[in-house]
């Protein structure tokens, strides 16, 4: 986030900066402090739909794809994902089948 920036307008302004897309109608999933041995910060999760295009921004993103439930649940643990992301998942999953963008 930027100074004076709310977590909402940063996560659309990250979305537009990386990956070339508008969100207008972000839903708030949760709010929690991920704490690491090397960093502490809070996270905000959102969802949205979008359809694309992408628009992918190379000094940010090294690669971009689609992936499904499945293929999230069969790698994890495999050291493919960031530990915080491993840490998140379940949290995410759970916020993301009791809305399902409603």
């Amino acid at each position: 986030m930027d100074c004076g920036e709310d977590a909402e307008a940063a996560a659309q302004r990250e979305a537009f900066e990386e990956l070339g897309i508008e969100l207008p109608g972000l839903q708030f999933l949760y709010s929690y402090r991920w704490r690491s041995d090397v960093e502490s910060e809070l996270i905000r999760s959102y969802s949205a739909l979008c359809e694309g295009p992408f628009v992918l921004q190379s000094s940010e993103i090294e690669e971009g794809r689609f992936w499904s439930l499945d293929e999230v649940e069969r790698c994890l643990g495999q050291g493919i994902f960031t530990p915080n992301f491993e840490h998140e998942w379940p949290r995410a999953k759970k916020a993301l089948n009791e809305t399902r963008f409603s």
